[in-house]
């Protein structure tokens, strides 16, 4: 009984991937290779972390001259009140 219904001519070709899918893994896999120290090429991961080294640096740099700017400002705000209360 079992052989009378062939499969043999009822194939189906393989589903394709939906490329609209909201599929995280696609995503991650389109985007591969857009990361900082990517160990898939390895003359790009030198300078991808020099890279990064870079902007770090540059950030705290930043940083440190905001923090020095607004110690001034603050200082100033200080004279500034103590000289309108007469101090």
């Amino acid at each position: 009984m079992g052989n009378c219904f062939s499969r043999s001519g009822m194939e189906e070709p393989a589903p394709t991937p939906n490329k609209n899918a909201n599929n995280r893994a696609q995503r991650l896999k389109e985007n591969e290779g857009h990361k900082l120290g990517d160990v898939s090429v390895p003359a790009s991961r030198d300078d991808s972390k020099r890279e990064a080294a870079r902007a770090a640096e540059e950030r705290f740099q930043k940083s440190q001259n905001d923090l020095k700017e607004s110690q001034s400002k603050l200082k100033e705000m200080s004279k500034k009140s103590r000289a309108d209360k007469g101090l």
